[in-house]
C-alpha cells in the first residue's frame, strides 16, 4: 500500500515517521513493524526499513553520488559485488550515470534528491518512509520522483511506502488511501476518492 500523511505543521507527521525508523523514542504507545516491536527488535526494524527525510542535510556534499553510496552501503552491511551491483543499479535507476563521480555540492535540488532516494532505498528495505519527497523541486524533478515512487517501488517492487506531504494533489495522484494527522491525532483516513465524494466543491475541510 501507498499510505499518505497530510496536516498541519506540528501536527507530528515527521515525528511520526522518525519514531517508526527507531530515531525518536515515543512517550507512549508501542509501535510495530513489520510485525515486530520497533524498540525491542530495532535493528531487525531498520534493516528493513529505508527513510527520506526533507530539509536536512542527510549526505554528505563533498563526496559524489556514488562515493555517498559506498558510506552508506558499508553502515548496511553490503559490501564487495554484492555493494557494487545495488549501487549500479541505482544509478542507473534513478538517471545518475553523467554525474556519479561529481560532488553533490555542484547539484542541483532535484539530482540531491534522486541521491537521497537512492540512499534510502539501498538495502532494499521492505517498508519505505517518505518525508515529503517532491519538496522544493521544479514541477520536472517532482514529477520524476512522484513516478518513481508510484510505478517503480510501489507498483513494479511491491513496497509499502508510508509518505508525508502539504500537497492534496500529491496526495490525491499518488496515495491508496490518506490519513489526516493534527496534534498528534489521526483526524480521518479515506481512499482519496471517498474524501473528493464526501467534500462538496463548495466546501473547504479545515483540520482542526
Amino acid at each position: 500500500e501507498l499510505f499518505g500523511l497530510l496536516g498541519p505543521n506540528g501536527a507530528g507527521k515527521t515525528t511520526l515517521l522518525r519514531c517508526i525508523a527507531t530515531l525518536l523514542i515515543p512517550d507512549a504507545g508501542s509501535i510495530a513493524v513489520l510485525g515486530r516491536d520497533a524498540f525491542k527488535d530495532s535493528m531487525y526494524c531498520r534493516q528493513r526499513t529505508g527513510l527520506l527525510t526533507s530539509g536536512e542535510r542527510t549526505l554528505y556534499w563533498k563526496l559524489s553520488a556514488r562515493d555517498n553510496l559506498n558510506f552508506f552501503a558499508a553502515l548496511y552491511g553490503l559490501t564487495g559485488k554484492a555493494r557494487d551491483k545495488r549501487i549500479d543499479y541505482l544509478i542507473e535507476l534513478l538517471g545518475l550515470k553523467d554525474v556519479e563521480r561529481e560532488r553533490l555540492e555542484r547539484y542541483s535540488s532535484g539530482m540531491k534528491q534522486k541521491v537521497s532516494l537512492a540512499r534510502a532505498i539501498l538495502h532494499d528495505p521492505e517498508l519505505i518512509l517518505l518525508d515529503e519527497p517532491s519538496l522544493g523541486l521544479d514541477p520536472q524533478f517532482a514529477r520524476f520522483i512522484r513516478g518513481f515512487i508510484k510505478d517503480e517501488l510501489n507498483r513494479k517492487q511491491g513496497k509499502t511506502i508510508l509518505l508525508t506531504t502539504h500537497y492534496m494533489d500529491e496526495a490525491d495522484e499518488l496515495c491508496d488511501r490518506i490519513a489526516f494527522i493534527n496534534k498528534g491525532k489521526i483526524v480521518d483516513v479515506k481512499p482519496p476518492a471517498q474524501y473528493k465524494r464526501d467534500i462538496p466543491h463548495t466546501e473547504v475541510l479545515e483540520v482542526r
